[in-house]
């Protein structure tokens, strides 16, 4: 039965290893992070499952990411994290969450889409790979044996970090873009050229050049889609709390 007010998140706070979990972002700092974000909602964070365990790894190394998830879901709570990293570092690991039924919530993100989160997943799974990569060859250099990877699809550094960057660009795009709709919603309606000399009235450009460092000016072909994904965005965050939460 649905109530009309918020019960409250399912939190996830996690570390690699035991020596993390006192130091840095420790378990505790996590919690302290979350219990700030849901007073934003007036309500708390139950977090059942803090543990030590990798972000990646078989279902007996993921045992409580995968209690939490189940949680989540029995109990109709969203999943509240301090960052895409803490609650996975496998793109894989996505498929247990039906983010339709089971939101998730990023602190600094706010409730975040599939595609948003699969792309925060993947950057942190990317930059766990370099990890990897990096300590193989520090070992080498030390002179210690280390076996090459068997598989044969790791791209470049500097391929993987483009395509990143590239995503996070997209997205500071659609932020900046919602945060305007936000501010002015008439113009929500508006042609996508009269957004446009809005967007250039308020001195809103489409992000700089990384080749020139100048401002680039909106056309109608790159504002399309960002002013589809920030529309979409803006009716998500929309969708009451009320509605998704279930005592």
């Amino acid at each position: 039965m649905v109530h009309k007010h918020a019960v409250g998140f399912i939190g996830f706070v996690r570390v690699s290893s035991d020596k993390q979990a006192y130091e840095g972002e420790s378990l505790a700092q996590q919690k302290v992070l979350l219990d700030e974000y849901a007073t934003v909602f007036g309500t708390t964070v139950e977090i059942p499952y803090p543990c030590v365990e990798k972000g990646h790894g078989t279902s007996t190394e993921r045992q409580n990411f995968r209690l939490t998830v189940k949680e989540a879901r029995e109990r109709c709570l969203p999943i509240l994290v301090r960052d895409a990293s803490r609650l996975s570092r496998s793109v894989k690991d996505l498929n247990l969450i039906d983010l339709r039924k089971t939101p998730v919530f990023v602190v600094g993100e706010g409730r975040v889409t599939k595609k948003r989160l699969c792309e925060l997943v993947q950057k942190a799974e990317e930059q766990l790979e370099q990890l990897r990569i990096d300590g193989k060859q520090s070992r080498l250099r030390n002179g210690v044996s280390a076996k090459k990877p068997k598989s044969k699809a790791f791209k470049p550094k500097n391929t993987r970090a483009g395509a990143l960057g590239n995503q996070d660009r997209a997205h500071r795009r659609v932020r900046k873009v919602q945060q305007f709709l936000n501010q002015h919603p008439d113009f929500c309606d508006l042609t996508l050229n009269q957004l446009i000399q809005k967007l250039h009235a308020a001195d809103i450009k489409n992000l700089k050049s990384e080749r020139t460092g100048k401002s680039i000016d909106w056309t109608v072909g790159a504002l399309r889609p960002v002013r589809k994904a920030a529309l979409e965005q803006i009716a998500l965050d929309a969708e009451p709390m009320d509605e998704l939460i279930i005592s």
